[in-house]
């Protein structure tokens, strides 16, 4: 059975004629408009922007103005910050995803890492850093450990406790652009890690991770990813077609150079299980054999019948109805509510049969795909403008990929792209 590992895609399609460059689409729905922080009368300001849950912004356009510092607030899994732009994105000012000093009461926190990092060894002599490539305490020191392609972004690894609080690694930031990325002179984007105050590199945390991918990309200004010693570095990329590529500007440590990658970074797989049926939950066994009952109901069990669901990484508002195998019954379907990545829903189910019959119950829903995946996946009669999920009690969750009719897309028809987003 494949299952869908949602990834958030950016496509690269060689243009027709030599003459044109090679254009991608970065697959923003432009949902969160134009982000244009407004320059200050004199002076600097700092614009705090509040990060999704999935970590994801979708901007029609980005224009950061001199002067002005971008910063992001965490969500609660500390994730990456992915921008994606219809437009062109325009840095004359900075991006400041470094390990944190402050904590949220003001106070001076060193361990604490930048959006998408790695928290440093707070209390406890001896005691590692956080990471892949946490600092081990007379050993090594903070490491960054990523995939190179920076697909996903990983953020730099925490620094030990030696006698000192370890320092909080630095945030990881991709930003994608369907047209022009350009970082002017004045431009800066930061992603480092911080340093305990006995200013020793052993307990640094690492740089973090930063990556510019455009139809044309053109970098002017500075860029860094280390930690305050200059060791240990992170991980910088730039990707743009070849001849679309101008780096005038700087960084730390050295960056990537590289044509386009497809892929920005991979997503929890959407999953849909069946919690409880009338008020009696599905019990662990469930699905385990065919020739016996999960859940026996009792006759007198009054009508409606409450379908408890769960999911996760569905969309919020997606409507969930049951379907029979064998039985039958008058189904409304419930709406998912919670958070994107934990959320339920309430199917009510009347005049099902309860003497002696056998019912087998599944339930569904439909969504559309995250819009990357859409945007790997081109118009045409066999575009997927829809995602299923389905499961009974007890089974996994499967999918099935649905035109805009509702008719059913064979795999074998879909585009490669597509097909990448896919696990056995």
């Amino acid at each position: 059975m494949r299952r869908l590992a949602q990834i958030v895609t950016i496509v690269g399609v060689l243009a027709t004629s030599p003459a044109l460059a090679q254009t991608f689409n970065s697959g923003s729905t432009g949902a969160d408009g134009a982000l244009a922080p407004p320059a200050p009368s004199s002076g600097t300001s700092e614009f705090w922007i509040q990060l999704p849950e999935s970590g994801i912004l979708n901007y029609t356009t980005i224009n950061i103005p001199a002067n002005v510092t971008v910063r992001f607030k965490k969500n609660p899994q500390n994730t990456a910050v992915i921008m994606l732009a219809q437009g062109d994105v325009l840095i004359s000012g900075s991006i400041n995803l470094d390990a944190n000093y402050l904590d949220a009461r003001g106070n001076r926190d060193y361990t604490l890492p930048g959006p998408g990092g790695f928290a440093g060894a707070r209390i406890g002599t001896g005691q590692p850093g956080l990471g892949p490539g946490g600092g081990v305490p007379g050993v090594s020191g903070a490491r960054w450990v990523g995939p190179l392609s920076l697909v996903p972004p990983v953020g730099g690894s925490g620094g030990a406790n030696s006698g000192w609080e370890g320092g909080g690694g630095g945030g990881a930031i991709c930003i994608a652009s369907s047209g022009a990325i350009i970082v002017e002179p004045t431009g800066r984007i930061w992603a480092n890690g911080t340093a305990p105050p006995n200013g020793y590199s052993s307990s640094s945390g690492s740089g973090g991770a930063i990556r510019l991918v455009a139809s044309r990309l053109q970098m002017a200004g500075y860029i860094t990813a280390q930690a305050p010693y200059s060791e240990p570095r992170g991980m910088i990329r730039l990707e743009a077609p070849f001849e679309a590529l101008s780096y005038t500007g700087s960084s730390n440590p050295p960056p990537v150079i590289s044509s386009i990658n497809a892929a920005i970074t991979t997503t929890a797989q959407p999953a849909l299980n069946i919690l409880s049926v009338g008020g009696f939950p599905v019990p662990s066994y469930a699905g385990a054999r065919v020739d016996a009952a999960d859940i026996v109901l009792p006759s007198s069990l009054p009508d409606p019948i409450n379908v408890v669901v769960v999911a996760s990484n569905i969309p919020v508002g997606s409507q969930v109805t049951a379907t029979f195998g064998a039985g039958s019954g008058t189904v409304t379907p419930g709406t998912l509510a919670g958070t994107f990545a934990s959320s339920t829903a309430t199917i009510t189910i009347s005049g099902l049969g309860r003497s002696g019959s056998v019912t087998y119950l599944y339930v569904s829903t439909v969504f559309a795909p995250a819009p990357g995946a859409a945007a790997a996946n081109p118009a045409g009669v066999d575009h997927v403008a829809d995602v299923r999920v389905t499961t009974g009690m007890g089974a996994p969750s499967s999918y099935a990929f649905l035109r805009a009719d509702g008719s059913e897309i064979p795999l074998t028809r879909l585009p490669r792209a597509f097909l990448d987003a896919y696990r056995k």
